[in-house]
C-alpha cells in the first residue's frame, strides 16, 4: 500500500513538473531531461544565492561590471543558438523591456536626469540577467541544476548567520535590534531569506530521498527564524500573500500544505528566544542586543531546524499515505492554512508596529 501511495506521488510530482515545463517553455523530451548542464545558469544561481554577502552587489562599479560580463556571454550564446523561450518567457522579456524603456523615457521629467539614467541601466541589468537566464536555463535539466546551486548558496548565507549569532560578534549583525547582516539593507534582507525560504521548501518537496527532504526543511526554518530576527513588517503579508499563491496555484498542494505547516511549526517553537532580541531594543538610539540574547537566539534557530528535521523524518511515510487520500489533503491543506494564518497574526501582534 506504501509503495503504491509513492509511486502515485512521485508520479503526481512527475506531472507538476511537466506542467511547470510547460509554463516556461515547449513541452520537454527525454533528450532535453539527459541534455548538459549549463555552467553559465549553474553560476546564475551560485551569484543569486551568494549576492546577499555582496550586499546585493549594491555597489556602482560591481553591478556596472557584472552587466557587461553578462551582455558579453548573452551574446555569445545567442550567436550559437537562439532557443524557444515560450510565451511566458517571452512575455516576462517584453514587461522588463518595457519597464526600462518607460525608465529612460523618465530622464524627460525627472529631478536628476542622473538618478534616472542610473536606475535604467539597473534595469537594463535586470533585462539581459534574466535573458541569460532564459538562455542558460532552456532545458529542464539545466534548470534544476541551476535552481539546486541557488538552493545550496541561500542556505550557505543562512547558516554563516547562525554561525556568527553563535559566537561573539553576533550583536554586530543587528541594526537597531533588527537583523542587518550581510546585506546591510533590512527589508532587502528579509526579503532575501523569504526567497531562500520558499526556494528550501520547493526542495524539500521535490526532494527524491526522505533525508533530503528533512535537510531542506531545516534549512527552510533556519531562513524563518532569521524572517523573524529581521523584525520587518513587509514579511507579515509578504509571507502571507506567498502563501496563498503557492498553495492555491501551484500544483502539489497537499504534499506542500503540509511541509508548510512544520516548518511553520518549527519556527513558532524559536519565537520566544528571537523575539527577546528585539524586546531588549531600549530608548537609546544605536543600542545593540547583548552577545548572551544573540547566541541563545541562534541556539533556538539550531534546535528549531533540528525539529523539523525530525518530524520530517519520522512523519512523511505516514503522511505520504495520509495526504494520498482526497480526505487527507483536504484535512492537510486546511490545516496548514490556519497554522499559517495564525502564525502571521502572532508575528503581526508582536511586531513592535505591526501593519
Amino acid at each position: 500500500m506504501s509503495v503504491r501511495a509513492e509511486s502515485r506521488g512521485r508520479g503526481r510530482l512527475a506531472t507538476d513538473l511537466r506542467v511547470v515545463d510547460g509554463a516556461a517553455g515547449p513541452p520537454s523530451t527525454p533528450s532535453d531531461a539527459r541534455g548538459p548542464i549549463s555552467p553559465w545558469g549553474v553560476l546564475l544561481g551560485a551569484g543569486y544565492g551568494l549576492s546577499a554577502l555582496a550586499q546585493g552587489y549594491y555597489a556602482g562599479r560591481v553591478w556596472e561590471l557584472i552587466g557587461l560580463g553578462t551582455i558579453v556571454v548573452l551574446t555569445l550564446l545567442l550567436v550559437r543558438v537562439l532557443p524557444d523561450i515560450g510565451r511566458a518567457g517571452t512575455v516576462a522579456l517584453v514587461a522588463i523591456a518595457g519597464l526600462a524603456v518607460w525608465s529612460a523615457l523618465s530622464m524627460l521629467w525627472a529631478d536628476s536626469v542622473d538618478a534616472a539614467w542610473t536606475e535604467t541601466n539597473r534595469i537594463g541589468l535586470y533585462l539581459v540577467t534574466f535573458g541569460l537566464g532564459t538562455v542558460a536555463m532552456s532545458r529542464p535539466r539545466a534548470r534544476v541544476a541551476a535552481i539546486a546551486t541557488m538552493m545550496g548558496a541561500a542556505a550557505a548565507v543562512a547558516l554563516v548567520v547562525v554561525v556568527r549569532l553563535l559566537l561573539h560578534g553576533g550583536p554586530a549583525l543587528f541594526l537597531e535590534h533588527r537583523l542587518n547582516w550581510p546585506l546591510g539593507y533590512i527589508n532587502g534582507e528579509a526579503g532575501f531569506l523569504l526567497m531562500g525560504f520558499w526556494l528550501l521548501l520547493a526542495g524539500a518537496e521535490a526532494a527524491p530521498r526522505r533525508a533530503l527532504s528533512a535537510a531542506c526543511a531545516g534549512l527552510a526554518t533556519v531562513c524563518a527564524d532569521l524572517l523573524v530576527l529581521t523584525q520587518s513588517r513587509a514579511i507579515v503579508p509578504a509571507l502571507l500573500l506567498s502563501s496563498v499563491v503557492v498553495l492555491a496555484m501551484v500544483p502539489g498542494r497537499a504534499r506542500r500544505a503540509w511541509l508548510l505547516l512544520v516548518v511553520i511549526g518549527a519556527m513558532a517553537s524559536a519565537l520566544p528566544a528571537l523575539l527577546d532580541v528585539y524586546a531588549e531594543h531600549g530608548a537609546v538610539a544605536g543600542s545593540v542586543p547583548r552577545a548572551g540574547t544573540t547566541r541563545w537566539a541562534g541556539v533556538a534557530v539550531l534546535l528549531s531546524a533540528a525539529g523539523a528535521v525530525l518530524a520530517i523524518s519520522v512523519l512523511e511515510p505516514f503522511l505520504r499515505r495520509r495526504v494520498a487520500s482526497r480526505r487527507g489533503r483536504r484535512l492537510v491543506a486546511g490545516a496548514a492554512g490556519a497554522a499559517a494564518v495564525g502564525v502571521v497574526a502572532l508575528a503581526a501582534a508582536l511586531l513592535p508596529n505591526p501593519v
